[in-house]
């Protein structure tokens, strides 16, 4: 099934926008300038280096807006229990000023007409503290230490976890004075969204809670990176992000404990597309509990809390969980269905049916729960965009797909060996893989017309209006027709012949008849029993009546005339009909 995707975030620049109507007086950026290039090793007064534009600056000691700003600037300081904006401008007569004073560990804006231009910021506190936050949008600055991951930095635990079993936070911003642009941590979006992971100390952030309590902001051992505001995601995390990053040195799961892994790519019922995860799996002996790992260090961020599958097949209310973890360096892992999770993730979990975006953290192979029969897993690389989906905007409901590549290689030696051990596939990649488009070819994933790429119309039968023209997961050499409608459910079906080969079918090649036949798995001669581990699968078309004909032309490189003929034959066939639906990618 297809887990339902977090809520989009549509408010997070709400407070933001209304900031730029403020300044619509004082008029709009005309070039970036420069940001911090020193660091201090005390916490002595810090000048910073002021762009043209907008300006997100920490404010570390009790401070008055004519201490921080050029003459001809402004300050816009943030109301969080208004949750609206002051401001001051030095040309205005003080009336008309409603930002007067400045506390410290709060954080401002200041607007320049042109630049670049300095800001000196005074002693910053080190000793640990209680930040007030209220329910909303909060404008504050860190002064914890360096390079703190934002799981740690907005945990349960920095709210009062003695009286809250989950985090109120929601999301982080902070802004890149020289770009001119934010790094944002959404729970509620995809990982591969997010490209803020640490916070250094004086770091400016906005931040958003679902209530008001007190933020517990540690002590800090150094001022080191105050200036550099906006910077946290290149200056406290390139170490850890080189060229070579290290591999995974634990596997997802109990590995002596699954009997096979499914490579990438099945379709089957709504997966109508290929899909983007591996199977673990051991229905040899349904009621084993096998562990589910951590493959690397990281933060859990999402949890969903899985009650029904969604299938044109009749099926059994669900209680499982989705899992998101989040590695650093633009890696994640994912897991879905994991039956039974680990203490410190059952505490955050939220009720049947809804999700939750929390920040826990979790050591190289500690176990996060455990799954019976089977579990889902796959990578997530933001560094990697798969080649063979050829237009991402198709996959916004789902957009770390574009991102997912075969996950074996990421992996230590001796963990890939023995997930390729495991596999059921022998062709290469033995991990499988889903992305076949090709510009101006008939294979691939298309879309039918008006039905918003891979998110569909109707949550119910999201898949509908899909179809794939790929090739079977376990064994490449049979054409798989995949439809998201075929007399009215999903299906899938070899082709009679298994000919021509859709790499080929191009514009030039005008309409083209399939025959849709069933197929089925052989192990040397006798059929697979699809819960052993065999290798050499070999995937066959099935002898007898043909179930219908599908009818293709490609009209352009990206679109696609379709007709389906349920019960019929290619003889029967005459051409395309009132009935032809365009699909397009």
């Amino acid at each position: 099934m297809r887990a339902a995707p977090p809520q989009h975030r549509f408010a997070a620049l709400l407070a933001v926008a209304t900031l730029a109507l403020l300044v619509a007086f004082v008029g709009f950026p005309s070039q970036p300038g420069a940001r911090a290039q020193n660091s201090p090793t005390s916490c002595e007064a810090v000048t910073v280096p002021l762009a043209a534009g907008f300006n997100l600056v920490a404010v570390l000691d009790a401070a008055t807006p004519a201490t921080l700003v050029p003459s001809a600037g402004a300050v816009f300081g943030w109301d969080a229990d208004q949750q609206q904006y002051d401001s001051w401008r030095p040309d205005l007569p003080l009336a008309f000023n409603t930002l007067t004073t400045l506390g410290a560990g709060t954080a401002v804006w200041i607007f320049l007409d042109d630049g670049p231009s300095s800001s000196t910021l005074p002693t910053a506190p080190q000793a640990a503290r209680l930040a007030p936050m209220a329910p909303g949008w909060n404008l504050a600055t860190w002064t914890g230490p360096n390079a703190t991951n934002i799981g740690d930095a907005f945990s349960p635990q920095a709210f009062g976890a003695q009286t809250i079993v989950q985090s109120p936070f929601t999301a982080a911003m902070t802004f890149d004075n020289q770009a001119q642009r934010f790094k944002t941590f959404d729970t509620r979006l995809p990982d591969v969204l997010n490209d803020l992971t640490h916070l250094n100390f004086g770091d400016a952030v906005w931040l958003h809670l679902a209530a008001g309590l007190d933020w517990s902001i540690p002590a800090a051992s150094s001022c080191a990176g105050v200036g550099d505001t906006g910077t946290t995601t290149e200056g406290s995390n390139s170490e850890a992000c080189s060229e070579e990053r290290p591999p995974f040195e634990d596997p997802p799961v109990e590995l002596d404990a699954i009997e096979l892994v499914v490579p990438l790519g099945l379709m089957s019922d709504s997966h109508v597309t290929p899909v983007d995860h591996q199977y673990f799996q051991n229905y040899k002996d349904p009621e084993r509990v096998i562990e589910v790992y951590s493959p690397a260090a990281g933060t859990v961020t999402e949890v969903q809390h899985m009650s029904q599958s969604i299938s044109d097949q009749p099926r059994a209310p669900i209680d499982d969980y989705r899992i998101v973890i989040e590695h650093g360096c633009g890696l994640s892992s994912i897991f879905i269905h994991v039956g039974q999770l680990a203490p410190a993730l059952a505490a955050v979990a939220p009720p049947p049916g809804e999700y939750t975006g929390v920040a826990v953290t979790v050591a190289a192979g500690e176990q996060i729960g455990s799954f019976q029969g089977n579990v889902d897993y796959n990578v997530v690389d933001a560094a990697v965009t798969l080649a063979g989906l050829l237009v991402p905007e198709h996959y916004a409901a789902e957009p770390w797909k574009v991102h997912a590549p075969n996950s074996f290689p990421y992996f230590s030696d001796a963990i890939e060996k023995q997930l390729i051990a495991k596999s059921l596939r022998t062709a290469e990649p033995v991990g499988g893989r889903f992305d076949y488009d090709i510009e101006g070819r008939l294979v691939g994933n298309w879309f039918e017309e008006g039905t918003n790429g891979y998110a569909g119309v109707d949550q119910e039968r999201y898949w509908a209006g899909h179809l794939a023209v790929a090739y079977n997961h376990l064994d490449p050499s049979l054409i798989m027709i995949s439809m998201g409608t075929f007399d009215g459910r999903s299906a899938q079906f070899a082709v009679r012949g298994n000919a021509p080969d859709p790499e080929e079918v191009s514009l030039a090649s005008g309409p083209l008849a399939y025959e849709l036949v069933p197929y089925d798995y052989w192990a040397g001669a006798d059929r697979w029993d699809r819960v052993s581990l065999v290798r050499g699968i070999e995937a066959r078309a099935m002898d007898g009546p043909v179930h219908g004909v599908v009818l293709f032309e490609l009209l352009a490189p990206r679109q696609l005339m379709v007709e389906v003929f349920v019960g019929g034959t290619a003889a029967e066939v005459e051409g395309f009909t009132g009935s032809a639906l365009i699909y397009e990618r």
